[in-house]
């Protein structure tokens, strides 16, 4: 049965219109769906005026001109996917344990390699903003320009209510870009050293629940930017992780860390194993065992999670 809008405009196959939930409904052929928001029913109900119109031109423009099903537009098939993208500042520091993690919650993952210089995204285009580390500092705009860029976009995100997670310098960037400072550390800070959770804070803020033994590798530090709050802390770093409201929290510390992924940093960054109160020598740190990172990348998915809620 075809159905006639009010341009001319005709769709020869069969065609259905049935509401699916309150405030959506869907045309359906061939098991696609186009969503606008009406009144919840249970029966089929037949498109008037402008609106079968409408329907009818998008329908017989996928049918007649794209030539493919209707269930493989991606304009067909209900809310977009969700879009994590993160910001890479060196090839060797990438996503670790995130990745599996964004997938599996159902993220389509994007990036952008500043040490490529390459372009960053519309704000609107991301619904999840991860921000990883590197060895440069906040403060190396003159050898690194695009860090001012990459800041500016990082304060939109965050205005925007993005949920957004910052790794070592990742988080440097968050509180520098939303009013903190970014200094050197009285140590540096690299190998598996224990932070310790702030009890007890807020209230809907994330919670360590314990001391845990995580990767660091870090000479700097940041100050609390206005409005946030700390929620970890060492003995050799004050300020080991805050949060902002409910959809931003920044790590010192890496809890994305893979062997694989430890191995690189040791690769790339190995002058800096010198002897020091919180430096462990690099056969101490590739030493640790599977579950020592099995369990940072089980809490790396609690923050994950924590963020993902707070759509």
């Amino acid at each position: 049965m075809g159905v006639e809008g009010a341009l001319g405009c005709v769709v020869s196959e069969p065609f259905e219109l049935r509401i699916s939930g309150a405030g959506h409904f869907g045309t359906t052929q061939g098991g696609a769906t186009l969503w606008a928001g009406v009144k919840e029913s249970d029966e089929p109900i037949r498109l008037q005026s402008e609106i079968e119109a409408a329907f009818c031109r998008l329908s017989s423009f996928i049918i007649n001109t794209l030539k493919e099903p209707l269930n493989k537009c991606k304009y067909l098939n209900g809310p977009g996917k969700m879009r994590a993208h993160y910001l890479q500042h060196v090839p060797f520091e990438s996503l670790g344990s995130i990745e599996g993690w964004l997938r599996d919650a159902g993220y389509e993952i994007t990036a952008t390699h500043l040490y490529q210089s390459q372009n960053l995204p519309e704000i609107e285009d991301v619904d999840f903003l991860v921000i990883m580390g590197g060895p440069m500092s906040v403060n190396d705009l003159r050898d690194h320009p695009w860090l001012a860029d990459e800041k500016a976009f990082i304060k939109r995100a965050v205005a925007a209510g993005k949920p957004t997670l910052g790794i070592c310098l990742g988080a440097q960037l968050i509180a520098s870009a939303m009013g903190g400072k970014v200094v050197q550390n009285p140590a540096k800070e690299i190998g598996w050293f224990p932070i310790r959770p702030i009890a007890p804070p807020p209230n809907k803020a994330f919670r360590f629940a314990e001391e845990t033994a995580v990767f660091h590798w870090h000479g700097e530090t940041f100050s609390l930017p206005p409005g946030a709050i700390r929620i970890a802390e060492s003995n050799g770093c004050e300020n080991q992780a805050f949060q902002i409201a409910n959809h931003v929290i920044g790590l010192q510390f890496h809890l994305e860390t893979t062997p694989v992924s430890a191995q690189a940093i040791v690769e790339n960054c190995r002058e800096e194993l010198v002897p020091g109160e919180y430096i462990q020598a690099e056969a101490d740190i590739l030493s640790a065992p599977n579950q020592r990172y099995e369990a940072i990348n089980r809490l790396m998915g609690d923050v994950l999670a924590y963020l993902h809620s707070q759509k």
